[in-house]
């Protein structure tokens, strides 16, 4: 494996950021014609430094996403919910944490399932059939339920 040089780092940053670039539009980012820039892509994939349309896992990329704020409170109050695994809530609430500081009213909307509906919809009289994870029956859900529908109790 041959060690990079300053150009292989730029296609290599400029692929992270956009992966589906022609020879060409990389060749204009890194001030180089398209025969040289083609011929390093084939050669940094030959030598396993990247696979053309991919990234490793953790790789960090520019990506935009778009969602409307009626399904981004939906995926919310699924990924918010106690059944949902640790990692999915803490994720979620740092997605939630973020929105919150470009859209603080639609940061509040974002809640568990059983908040908005004010129980819980996975519950079952039938102890087999039960998959309630019981947040309903302590006092945060009774006080995060006041807070969220605003009720002022004195």
């Amino acid at each position: 494996m041959e060690i990079l040089d300053r150009t292989d780092i730029l296609i290599l940053r400029e692929l992270q950021k956009d992966a589906k670039l022609t020879t060409k539009e990389l060749a204009a980012k890194v001030n180089l014609s398209p025969s040289p820039v083609f011929e390093r892509q084939k050669r940094l994939e030959r030598e396993g430094w990247r696979e053309r349309d991919y990234l490793q896992q953790g790789e960090p990329n520019d990506m935009d996403m778009a969602c409307n704020a009626q399904a981004f409170i939906n995926i919310s109050r699924k990924r918010l919910c106690s059944c949902a695994s640790s990692e999915t809530r803490i994720a979620w609430k740092l997605v939630i944490a973020y929105l919150k500081e470009i859209d603080p009213i639609l940061a509040e909307k974002c809640v568990p399932e059983c908040l908005y509906r004010g129980f819980c919809p996975e519950y079952d009289y039938r102890p087999e059939h039960n998959k309630c994870c019981g947040y309903v029956n302590t006092e945060e859900y009774k006080k995060k339920l006041k807070e969220y529908r605003n009720i002022k109790t004195e």
